[in-house]
């Protein structure tokens, strides 16, 4: 396969080939590819230099094939046909296999998979596979086209596409809420029962970190629950445990539909909060560059719903 690979001319000079000898003429070939006729000339002349034979006969207004050149042009024919076949063939056995995106656990669960049905409704012809975990990017054994995190779990592997704004604030349950007379500024919230979120392997922002940014510490009669699973927290903060620090994507459909409310009104925001990525050298493909194009919107129209 080596030596054969050796022995192609470029491409770019068969191309040029197939449409000049096709339409005996390099002023058409050029029209039809959208290059100079003196762009196809040059490729000509490349590729009978690579082969050592003459392909065409130059007369004053028109080109023919030479003998040699019939005999090449028809093996060139055949043979960009059956790649051309075989490419079409291979683009659709993509895209039949639909386009997977990798999305950090808390994301699928409570942003991306309740979105889905709103592509599907617009989109039916493009199936979208979802593969959710907390590991990093750089960390999935299993391939994917594109990929959700949020950023103190960015990837030093993968460059984002776009990134979105992002705010992390407290959250309980009404009964929570009730439960400690109605209300709670900072300080009341400093000392309540807080449900800490603490996961080695990453940096999440914490209630120390959280407090510290209003100037704020754990008051003394603080009892910190501490949890290494986002989902789990999020459970123990619905069944009135105590106050947990949310991620808007995260929980936006927990806070419509009041299962979750926030406390008090105050907000710790970053611009770059979620991140979308795609692959390095990732190959082009129609239906990814829809999933990529419908994700930006969402991640975009949800960041802007967020307080200013």
């Amino acid at each position: 396969m080596e030596k054969l690979r050796h022995a192609l001319p470029p491409l770019t000079t068969l191309t040029h080939f197939e449409a000049a000898a096709r339409l005996q003429s390099f002023t058409a070939a050029a029209e039809e590819m959208n290059v100079t006729q003196a762009a196809v000339s040059r490729q000509i002349k490349l590729l009978e230099a690579n082969l050592g034979v003459m392909l065409f006969e130059r007369r004053h207004r028109s080109v023919i094939l030479t003998e040699d050149g019939r005999r090449y042009f028809d093996q060139v024919a055949a043979g960009l046909k059956s790649l051309a076949l075989a490419t079409l063939g291979a683009r659709q056995r993509g895209e039949e296999r639909g386009v997977t995106v990798f999305c950090e656990l808390s994301l699928a669960a409570y942003w991306l998979v309740p979105r889905l049905p709103l592509f599907e409704q617009r989109y039916p012809d493009i199936t979208v596979r979802v593969i959710s975990s907390n590991q990093t990017l750089d960390r999935v054994s299993e391939p994917f086209d594109l990929g959700l995190q949020t950023s103190p779990r960015t990837s030093n592997v993968f460059t984002p596409s776009i990134s979105v704004r992002e705010e992390v604030f407290p959250i309980c349950s009404p009964s929570y809420l009730e439960r400690v007379g109605g209300r709670l500024d900072l300080a009341k919230l400093a000392d309540s029962a807080l449900l800490s979120l603490r996961d080695d392997a990453y940096h999440w922002i914490d209630w120390h970190d959280w407090l510290d940014h209003f100037g704020q510490e754990l008051g003394p009669a603080a009892s910190l629950r501490t949890y290494n699973n986002y989902a789990v927290l999020l459970q123990a903060a619905i069944s009135g445990q105590g106050v947990a620090l949310g991620w808007r994507h995260s929980i936006e459909r927990l806070l419509e539909d009041g299962t979750l409310i926030r406390p008090l009104d105050i907000s710790f925001e970053f611009e770059d909060g979620i991140f979308l990525y795609e692959p390095r050298n990732a190959l082009p493909n129609g239906q990814v560059r829809t999933v990529f194009a419908w994700l930006e919107h969402q991640l975009r129209q949800s960041s802007g719903n967020a307080s200013k």
